[in-house]
């Protein structure tokens, strides 16, 4: 099973990383791990072909997890392409119609709007807390995490269909604060736990951009909804996992200041991930 970073960035926009997504594939097709802006053009630069996707699954619905479902599902109905199953927790029904729609507008400028017929139906299912299934030769299960008070947010642990036991299982948990309680038993003895993160310097620095009043809201929405780099690094720890990807990151993160830290309450591999980055499970 490989990974593929899409996306490594949060709702800041910045040059160097997209909006959060992973790619996932034990064979030639696969499935994407939310659907950040700008994660597209990733998968082109990595060679991901957009028909290789058979389904999405959405951590949440904040814009830097999927607001390139839009562009996505246009893209595949304009080449003809199948479009991918997408799964998420409640209001990803009403997030994708949403999203079709959008397509729908678009294709209506292009070949007197022939191509408009291909998103009136998306397969889009609401899963619960616990859900398990199999898709592109991949398990997929879902577990529901602390994040915002105002949305669902779930991780995601992938392993492949026909293995057992619990070697090259990988785990995503998309944006939540910490949650021990939860990923710990659900992480349990994974090749990989893919976890976001942010250092209280990174945070300071970057809420210094911004006036008074923004810096301090966005300093207290981090420490209500995210967890810091400390804080995935002991969970990872407990799990038993055996390498720790930081992810969701500020663009005034100091990658070296990262590692250090995960490395001071984490025994085994540190990987500050990088978009492009492409990593075997």
């Amino acid at each position: 099973m490989r990974v593929t970073f899409l996306g490594t960035g949060m709702s800041v926009l910045s040059a160097e990383r997209a909006g959060a997504a992973l790619f996932v594939a034990e064979e030639e097709a696969g499935i994407l791990l939310d659907c950040g802006p700008g994660a597209l053009e990733r998968a082109a630069a990595a060679g991901i072909a957009l028909e290789r996707i058979q389904a999405v699954f959405l951590s949440h619905l904040h814009f830097d997890h999927a607001l390139g479902m839009a562009e996505l599902l246009t893209r595949l109905a304009f080449t003809g392409k199948p479009l991918p199953a997408v799964y998420g927790p409640a209001g990803t029904g009403d997030y994708v119609s949403s999203a079709a729609e959008y397509g729908r507008t678009q294709l209506r400028y292009l070949g007197g709007g022939r191509f408009v017929e291909r998103l009136e139906r998306v397969e889009v299912e609401e899963v619960a807390s616990g859900d398990e299934r199999v898709v592109a030769g991949l398990r997929v299960a879902s577990v529901a995490v602390p994040h915002s008070v105002h949305i669902a947010a779930q991780a995601r642990r992938v392993s492949v269909a026909d293995a057992s036991g619990s070697e090259g299982a990988l785990i995503y948990g998309g944006d939540c604060r910490p949650a021990p309680e939860v990923l710990i038993p659900f992480g349990r003895d994974a090749a990989v736990l893919v976890h976001e993160c942010y250092s209280e310097e990174g945070l300071r620095a970057y809420a210094e951009t911004l006036s008074v009043e923004a810096g301090a809201a966005m300093r207290s929405a981090f420490a209500r909804s995210h967890s810091t780099v400390g804080e995935a690094a002991r969970i990872a720890q407990l799990a038993g996992v055996r390498r720790l990807a930081l992810t969701h990151l500020l663009p005034t993160e100091r990658e070296e200041r990262l590692f250090e830290t995960a490395r001071q309450h984490f025994a085994g591999d540190v990987i500050i991930a990088r978009d492009g980055l492409s990593i075997a499970v």
